[in-house]
């Protein structure tokens, strides 16, 4: 008999309930997957505009090597580079920028929630108050998730501006370089 009790499908209810906290847990792991993506932003940010700085301090001390010589061409690269790093930069820089963002409904907010629930002791009223419980936690969920995405996306168009104006000094440099060497050649 014990058998054939622990085999039968949950009722109704407990079906109900094992779809809400499926919900619920759906969006918790959601979560850890923003919240990575938005670290990884970060950090690719952080490493663009190291990569700028690295580069802008050798266009620093390439100027302090420009003679009255020096060609328009040299100079006029070394300024699209130099113009293209900073830009890269400030790009990056808007990728790190401080946004406030909706945060995840957990601890004191599901706390202030079962706080309204535990005092009622009117089983039906509770049950009805349960329901609407999860309904507002996975509400929460949604606007902090939409939000949260939509600062992912902005972080990630500025990183991406970012990484062409870097990629745009890197093959200016390069240009720049391979000209004075065929110069040097031609020259020499």
């Amino acid at each position: 008999m014990k058998n054939r009790e622990e085999n039968k499908p949950p009722v109704a209810s407990d079906t109900k309930e094992l779809l809400r906290q499926t919900v619920l847990e759906a969006y918790r792991e959601e979560y850890k997957d923003i919240a990575d993506t938005w670290r990884n932003l970060e950090g690719k940010a952080q490493g663009a505009i190291a990569i700028a700085g690295i580069f802008i301090a050798a266009a620093l001390t390439y100027i302090r090597e420009l003679s009255a010589q020096t060609g328009v061409t040299d100079k006029l690269l070394l300024s699209i580079a130099v113009v293209s790093l900073v830009a890269s930069v400030v790009c990056s820089i808007l990728a790190l920028k401080i946004r406030e963002v909706a945060a995840p409904p957990m601890g004191e907010y599901v706390d202030g929630l079962v706080a309204h629930l535990l005092p009622i002791e009117d089983q039906a009223e509770l049950k009805e108050r349960v329901t609407r419980f999860f309904h507002d936690q996975a509400t929460a969920w949604r606007d902090m998730k939409r939000e949260a995405d939509e600062i992912n996306q902005l972080k990630a168009k500025y990183l991406w501006r970012g990484q062409l104006f870097l990629l745009s000094a890197i093959l200016t440099v390069a240009l720049l370089t391979v000209l004075r060497i065929w110069v040097e050649v031609r020259e020499g």
